[in-house]
């Protein structure tokens, strides 16, 4: 049966719909429940001159399905795309594209699906009940394939909460990414490993935009040159560069919030943060920024994912504090052995930068107590532009139930933080400021793991010391090490 409500977008308007001739940006971030939901996340833009000139917005549409050449199924956006404005640096208005966010849900776990993005102008107003009847079409093809640039892909849906595959589950774990040529050179190794990735973690600092809004697109633009962000799921936590405040209104977050849809808890809420901008070395702690993007939880297997928001209030009372410690009192260990935090200020740290953030002394005083009270197996960042893993360390003193501290900030912005002491903390397991690179977590059952280090890159200098440069260190080497589940341990000893 032909749905009713792409015969309104297309049938009824015949050769004069109003279509967008470029879908773009294809990426991808789990749903609330990965095994069963994916919200499907493009642009689009080139939409004909009706658009610009009229309060219609486009609808986006996805098609999928598990055959390639026969998709089958249509999913419609439920709510407008997003769309923001920005003044430029040096004068001059910028107006982003069209952001599509479209949560596909009834999905079957651990299986293969194919998409396809598409987006169009009604021109007539679409209710909400008809948005919910799509579910097939079969003369909706015309128009929505007559499109000059379309954005396509595929991923595999997670395995049901508590379960495993056969060849277990590997997560990428990448902190301050940016646009050189060191982040394309570690784009270009989540290529070649595309098929062993389950999900891609994202410890923040994304797109380094310094107030200028088309370094985001320019950076999807970079993105989009590598299928492997089509295919596999981004799951972010904000970073400093991301509160990108672009002119005097304080506005927060802007871009972060428009162009990314996690698992949100509710919708966010944000409030301008009047006298920062990109020039103020320091975030101001806290920024009025909750729910969202900014910090939310999801299971993926084996594996509970608690991702934190170092830039909004998690002092204790606060929305994020609450939230954070309930989530991890409600987690049963028994189903999701393997508890992942993503934050991207560290807790520990070897290096001379970055010490001294209120961000990161607060997430001592106020986090670490909560990791250490729930077994947090791995607390991963980046912030910091090097590599470092602890040993099991709780306030400063080895245990072995005690979580794993691992700054992966050589993503590709930079690789140059000079050591804080001449000689590795005794906390640190491993630690280096000169290579780049990013990490792999490799969950096997519900007793081990393997972290490796993936070098991409090694800078000309070597590793130094803060308070003496001409004291030299070489190169660090590769480190790849199995882990013991922490929890598992507390529980016999």
């Amino acid at each position: 049966m032909v749905k009713r409500l792409l015969c309104l977008l297309l049938a009824s308007q015949a050769a004069d719909a109003v279509r967008c001739r470029v879908t773009k940006h294809a990426h991808l971030a789990v749903g609330k429940d990965p095994s069963t939901s994916m919200t499907i996340s493009f642009t689009s833009s080139d939409c004909g001159h009706d658009l610009w000139s009229s309060f219609a917005s486009p609808v986006g549409v996805v098609e999928i399905g598990e055959i390639k050449t026969n998709l089958g199924r249509y999913v419609m956006g439920q709510t407008p795309p997003n769309q923001y404005n920005a003044t430029l640096r040096g004068g001059g208005l910028y107006t982003s594209d069209h952001f599509h966010h479209i949560l596909v849900g009834g999905l079957k776990p651990s299986t293969k699906y194919y998409y396809r993005c598409s987006a169009l102008i009604p021109q007539k107003e679409v209710s909400r009940e008809q948005k919910k009847e799509v579910d097939t079409l079969e003369d909706s093809h015309r128009l929505l394939h007559d499109i000059d640039t379309v954005a396509t892909g595929s991923f595999v849906t997670g395995p049901p909460p508590g379960e495993i595959p056969k060849g277990g589950l590997k997560f990428a774990m990448i902190g301050d990414l940016g646009q050189t040529n060191e982040a394309t050179r570690t784009m270009k190794y989540l290529q070649a490993n595309k098929e062993d990735i389950d999900a891609i973690i994202l410890a923040g600092d994304l797109a380094y935009p310094n107030a200028n809004p088309k370094r985001w697109d320019i950076w999807f633009d970079l993105m989009d040159g590598f299928s492997v962000f089509h295919e596999v799921s981004l799951q972010i936590a904000t970073g400093n560069h991301d509160v990108d405040i672009t002119d005097e209104s304080g506005q927060i977050f802007t871009a972060y919030e428009n162009r990314f849809q996690m698992p949100a808890i509710l919708p966010a809420i944000r409030k301008p943060s009047l006298g920062f901008n990109e020039k103020i070395p320091r975030v101001p702690y806290p920024l009025e920024y909750d729910y969202g993007n900014a910090y939310y939880a999801f299971t993926y297997g084996i594996a509970r994912h608690v991702v934190v928001s170092s830039y909004s209030n998690f002092d204790p009372g606060s929305k994020q504090y609450t939230w954070l410690a309930d989530e991890l009192e409600s987690i049963d260990r028994s189903v999701t052995p393997w508890l992942l935090v993503t934050i991207h200020v560290p807790i520990y740290n070897t290096f001379c930068k970055h010490r001294k953030d209120v961000q990161v002394i607060k997430a001592r005083e106020h986090l670490e107590p909560l990791f250490v009270k729930h077994h947090v197996n791995i607390v991963f960042s980046g912030h910091v532009h090097a590599y470092m893993r602890t040993k099991n360390v709780a306030f400063g003193e080895l245990k072995d139930t005690a979580p794993v501290y691992i700054i992966a900030g050589d993503g590709g912005r930079q690789a140059r933080s000079p050591f804080f002491n001449a000689e590795p903390e005794k906390w640190v397991a491993s630690r280096d400021g000169t290579i780049f690179g990013f990490g792999t977590i490799q969950i096997f059952n519900h007793t081990h793991v393997k972290w490796d280090w993936v070098h991409t890159g090694v800078a000309s200098h070597l590793n130094t010391w803060g308070k003496d440069q001409n004291i030299t260190f070489p190169h660090g080497e590769k480190d790849a090490v199995y882990l013991e589940n922490q929890y598992l341990l507390a529980q016999v000893s």
